[in-house]
């Protein structure tokens, strides 16, 4: 009995130390145990059936302790001091990227700015002209128009008919009125008129060769070859005189129609009766007196002929320049 309330007591001994970890505190509950043995198993009674609880407690306190103590806070601050260093090093990095990120923006604004402005209207296209095919009449109309700017509008020169000479100088219009008048005059009047038709027609002529040498010679080369080519369309228009200017050389006569000039001049031609031939007929007999002409002759007419050709070429040269450009 005194073996087994030993055995108890010991084992109450263990738990009340075991509860105190603490030297202190064992020592103390040793003292206890002495002073009052029966309370002291009590209190190791009570111990024993809380010791679950009193170790979770232990243990939390434990914990509590570790978290309070001076090196966790150490290292908290040293936490804290990394983590605002990295974020001062993620806010200077974040505004170092922002910066070119912020120029890429306002670049971006500039284009939408220069994009939102009102663009240029668009001139209209222009219509593309309807293409009108001309008939060969209708061509051959508007050649003429272009021929008539070309030509040079000479003085005119009247005619020396002593009845269009006095209708002109106040006799009246033509009509049956101023024919009666014409008629009425006596030979001596009429005769005053077609003296002064043929003075009137002598001026006009004056007047136009100076007024032919006041316009430059290149114009009216020009002009005369209009008139040609109007005389060739033929009709209204083909009614229209050569300007005679003076300055320009005169074109060589060709091989054939030298021969005819000299054997007209020669009075080659003449009819069995002995008068002189007309010219049609000496023209359609002159190609076979050609022909019989030996080659002595006919070279030294076609030497003549290149000669004048090169004599005339010079001088429109050097009167009108390069003809080709004309």
């Amino acid at each position: 009995m005194a073996m087994s309330f030993g055995r108890f007591l010991a084992g109450n001994i263990l738990t009340l130390t075991k509860s105190n970890p603490l030297p202190l505190c064992r020592i103390h509950a040793i003292n206890r145990f002495i002073d009052n043995p029966l309370k002291a198993a009590a209190i190791g009674i009570r111990l024993k059936s809380t010791g679950a609880s009193s170790k979770v407690k232990t243990t939390t306190t434990g914990v509590k302790r570790t978290v309070k103590k001076k090196p966790t806070t150490a290292r908290k601050t040293a936490g804290k001091a990394t983590s605002r260093a990295g974020k001062t090093a993620t806010k200077a990095k974040s505004t170092a990227a922002k910066k070119p990120a912020a120029k890429k923006k306002l670049a971006a604004k500039k284009k939408l700015a220069a994009k939102k402005k009102p663009a240029a209207k668009k001139k209209p296209a222009a219509k593309k002209k309807k293409i009108v095919k001309l008939t060969p009449e209708q061509l051959e109309r508007k050649k003429k128009v272009i021929l008539r700017e070309r030509v040079l509008k000479a003085p005119k020169v009247p005619s020396a008919n002593p009845y269009s000479t006095f209708v002109s100088l106040g006799g009246g219009t033509v009509g049956l009125d101023t024919a009666e008048k014409w008629k009425a005059l006596t030979p001596e009047q009429q005769q005053e008129y077609a003296e002064k038709a043929k003075d009137i027609r002598k001026t006009a002529v004056r007047n136009r060769e100076q007024w032919i040498k006041n316009q430059n010679p290149q114009e009216v080369y020009m002009a005369n070859r209009a008139r040609r080519h109007l005389k060739r369309l033929g009709g209204k228009g083909g009614k229209v005189a050569l300007l005679k200017d003076p300055r320009i050389p005169k074109r060589p006569v060709p091989v054939k129609a030298a021969f005819l000039r000299d054997q007209w001049n020669a009075g080659t031609f003449t009819n069995p009766d002995g008068t002189k031939m007309d010219v049609i007929t000496a023209i359609r007999l002159s190609p076979s007196l050609y022909e019989k002409l030996p080659a002595a002759d006919k070279k030294a007419y076609e030497d003549q002929y290149a000669a004048d050709k090169v004599v005339y070429k010079k001088a429109m040269g050097e009167l009108l320049g390069d003809l080709k450009k004309l």
